[in-house]
């Protein structure tokens, strides 16, 4: 498959073998998290991202319906009006520019 999914095309991710496979890159050493996308279309956007324990990333704002997905540990998200934690198996979704 090309490096990134198409749905014209189909494509089947494994999140978490990719998730082990980042584990393993020298940014997620070195910086404590990396990512991968692994689909980018004009109305959907799928990155996976391993983060280390403790790691924190910077502030984003997503111009779009966002969904971030645990597979394992937890997410700390600093929102506008609230601070809420994702745990491994939960889906929270967010609407657009609203983190």
């Amino acid at each position: 498959m090309s490096k990134y999914g198409t749905p014209t095309h189909g494509g089947m991710f494994d999140p978490a073998a990719i998730a082990s496979e980042l584990r393993a890159a020298d940014a997620y050493a070195r910086e404590g998290h990396t990512a991968r996308t692994l689909l980018r279309e004009d109305d959907l956007r799928i990155v996976v991202i391993a983060m280390k324990a403790g790691a924190r990333m910077g502030e984003h704002q997503a111009n779009e319906t966002a969904a971030i997905h645990a597979l394992s540990g937890h997410v700390r998200l600093h929102l506008p009006d609230e601070t809420t934690d994702v745990r491994a198996g939960q889906l929270l979704v967010l609407a657009r520019n609203s983190a």
